[in-house]
Parts: C-alpha cells; structure tokens; sequence
C-alpha cells in the first residue's frame, strides 16, 4: 500500500486522482550523479544549441497507483507550465488575462498524439520559426509500474535558450550578460534593467508543476488529477548583486556581477512564493 498521505488510487477508485510525489534529486539512483545535462534551444537556427547542467532536478514517484489501473488504463505524468498573460498591448504580466498553468505543446512541429486518441498541449505550432518546427520537448511519461521513478527532469529539454541579459552597472550604464532563461522570456519581455529590478525580465525563472493524466477507458473521459507543489528553474547562482551605494547615488537599483555566476549551471527549487 501507499505510504504517502494520499489515498492509494486503483482502478475501482477513480473518483480522483492523487497528488504525484515530487521529489528533488542529487542523484538519478543510477549514475549517481549530482547534476543532469538539460538542452537548450539556439534561438538564430531554432536547433540544440547545447546543454546546461541542472542540480536539484525532479523526479516524480508514483507510488498512489497499482497495477491494476495501470494495466487498464494508460496513466501519464504531465508537466504544466506558468504562463503569464498578456496585457491589451501585448505586453506579457502576471495580473493580465490568461496567466495560469498550461499543459505546453510537446511537438512544436506537429500533432501531440497521446495514447493514438488525444492531443495535448495547446497549439502545436511555433512563432519562433517561419516553418513552426522547432526540437522536440517531451512533457508526458507512461506510468507502467508503481512506485516507478519518472526522469520529469527529461521534460525541460528545449524550453530555455542562451541570450544576453541587460542590467544596470554602478556607473548607471547598460550593460549585458549570457544567460540561459527560458524560452518564452525572448518573445515576452524589453531587454532593459526595470526601475525595480537592475536586471530586465529577461532573467526570470521557469515555473512548472506536474499531475497525473489518464482517458477514462471505461467512460471514455478524460482524467487529470491535482498538480504537485510548483517547482521553479533559475540559476544556480545568482548573477547581479545589489550595489547599495551606487543604487541609492543614481536613485535605481545597480549591480555587479558575482564572479561565481556560471551560465552553464541551473537549480531548481521547490517555489514557497507562487507567481
């Protein structure tokens, strides 16, 4: 039986679906490795520009569903994603209409076929390429057994690229860093330090949660269950450290950069401070 707080789910009790178990990792339980290498998506070719390396990286362990539903039904674990919404100007924030957790297209260049009978994610279509093809990112995985290990961590694969980040130095000048940021934040955000922040809101990090999802094969329904706590991506270390004296000289907030920061390393953390 289940030794979570949950009830154990089985295929006579399917009135809902439980929390999946989120867990953190600093080793993968097979290569014990602290860190996993994640791509990146080269946003000039809309090919893998490379791989960054992701300490503290998810995992889901379901160990709420037996064998009986899973033998009966195709059980996934789906990723959604922190969507922020846009204004009447089309400038993307939280308060705007439409922000909100979403299930992210998978296949960008095409449908999102799950389980051979339904389509996941939206628009499966990408403005970031004339041709709409963009690489693959997956964002389901079959639960076949209980108590499996799910690599989640696999599903953020060509949602970050590399760009320049601008920020605001001591003299009160713009100057630029290489970041690895999410995807999303290219389209989204004005490349300039905020009069709150020293940095642009390029430099945000990526939030995301995770659920069980399932078509009913008896009813033929379509069943997902709640989402876990919300994980976010950010890096590692953080770049910009806050210049008081200069900040409180020019009247806005100035940085320098930390000699630390590595654009090649990310962390993800359990969020405490939803968006």
């Amino acid at each position: 039986m289940s030794t979570s707080a949950h009830s154990y789910f089985s295929n006579s009790n399917t009135s809902q679906l439980p929390v999946p178990k989120l867990k953190l990792a600093t080793s993968d339980k097979i290569g014990n490795y602290s860190t996993v290498n994640v791509q990146w998506v080269d946003k000039s070719t809309h090919t893998v520009g490379g791989e960054f390396k992701l300490a503290s990286f998810p995992l889901i362990v379901a160990n709420d569903l037996d064998i009986e539903l899973l033998n009966s039904n195709s059980v996934y674990v789906e990723m959604q994603v922190y969507r922020r919404g846009r204004s009447p100007s089309g400038t993307g924030y939280p308060s705007a209409d439409g922000a909100g957790y979403i299930a992210p297209s998978s296949w960008t260049g095409g449908a999102n076929a799950i389980d051979g009978n339904w389509t996941r994610g939206g628009s499966h279509t990408s403005n970031l390429a004339a041709s709409g093809l963009m690489p693959p990112r997956p964002n389901h995985y079959l639960v076949t057994s209980p108590n499996q290990v799910i690599p989640v961590w696999e599903y953020l694969h060509n949602r970050f690229t590399r760009a320049p980040v601008a920020y605001r130095d001591t003299s009160g000048n713009t100057q630029y860093i290489d970041m690895t940021i999410p995807l999303t934040g290219m389209n989204k955000y004005v490349n300039t330090p905020t009069n709150r922040f020293a940095y642009s809101s390029r430099y945000t990090p990526y939030y995301a949660t995770f659920r069980y999802v399932f078509m009913n094969n008896d009813t033929g329904l379509f069943v997902s269950g709640p989402n876990t706590k919300i994980m976010k991506i950010t890096a590692y270390k953080n770049p910009f450290e806050i210049d008081s004296v200069a900040s409180a000289s020019i009247g806005r907030p100035c940085a320098i950069v930390d000699s630390n920061y590595n654009v090649d390393t990310m962390k993800a953390y359990i969020e405490t401070k939803l968006p």
